[in-house]
């Protein structure tokens, strides 16, 4: 009995074939049994159920074909979910390193600007003038010099900065007060910059959580509409069932 549940499960057309081959081998019987009428006219009988299987084969067919299609489009409907998981996840970590950048900025902005506050005060009480001897103008240029290479290399100032119109004739009070003053509108601009990265990077990670969400909602939609026709897979097909539904089970 196992061995003919096997060969009857191993090709879907073969139950058919023999079905067709019991009713063509009973055939005079069923006539007699069905209808007296049909053994006068054997031929049209034989036509006819002849017909209904045809019939019944296309019908399995047709069946089976969108069976196929409709698996396979929710196969697709599935890798195409998991891309656009893979991708969520993607532009939400972004968003999370724009954002973490973002309150960086902000922070050094506020620092930025406390320093300059005190520099502020420091200037209204600044020493009066020394003598203007070119030692005093040259250590006032060697003051601008490292101030500026210590701003540009904690990130206070671009590299372009150098470039700046500095006047090394200001007393050092008076310089650096011009440098943080530089220092806070750079702080600044770049919390700016950040600030716009991260919203462009927060509505980008919406749009595509809002992407995926509408994938798995279709997927799994899919999915139902694919098992409710599973059974009429080709045996070869129905094989992949299992692993397709689990994929369901846990993205559900």
């Amino acid at each position: 009995m196992d061995l003919v549940s096997q060969v009857l499960l191993a090709d879907s057309a073969r139950p058919v074939a023999i079905w067709l081959i019991l009713i063509v081998v009973s055939l005079p019987a069923l006539l007699l049994l069905g209808s007296p009428e049909a053994m006068r006219h054997p031929r049209l009988a034989v036509l006819e159920i002849l017909g209904q299987a045809r019939t019944y084969l296309q019908e399995r067919e047709r069946a089976e074909r969108e069976a196929v299609e409709t698996v396979r489009f929710a196969e697709e409907m599935r890798v195409a979910a998991e891309r656009a998981h893979e991708s969520s996840q993607r532009w939400q970590e972004l968003w999370r390193q724009t954002e973490e950048h973002a309150e960086s900025a902000w922070q050094a902005w506020q620092d930025a600007g406390e320093r300059l506050t005190r520099a502020r005060t420091a200037a209204v009480f600044a020493a009066p003038g020394t003598p203007r001897t070119p030692a005093e103008y040259v250590d006032r240029e060697r003051f601008l010099h490292r101030a500026l290479e210590r701003a540009v290399a904690n990130g206070d100032l671009p590299a372009e900065a150098r470039q700046r119109g500095w006047d090394p004739r200001l007393h050092p009070v008076e310089q650096e007060f011009a440098l943080l003053t530089a220092v806070d509108e750079h702080r600044h601009s770049v919390y700016r910059r950040a600030a716009a990265a991260e919203r462009s990077a927060w509505h980008d990670a919406q749009v595509a959580f809002a992407a995926h969400d509408s994938l798995r909602q279709e997927a799994a939609d899919a999915e139902r509409r694919a098992d409710a026709v599973r059974e009429n897979l080709p045996t070869r097909e129905r094989r992949l069932a299992p692993a397709r539904r689990a994929w369901v089970q846990r993205t559900a």
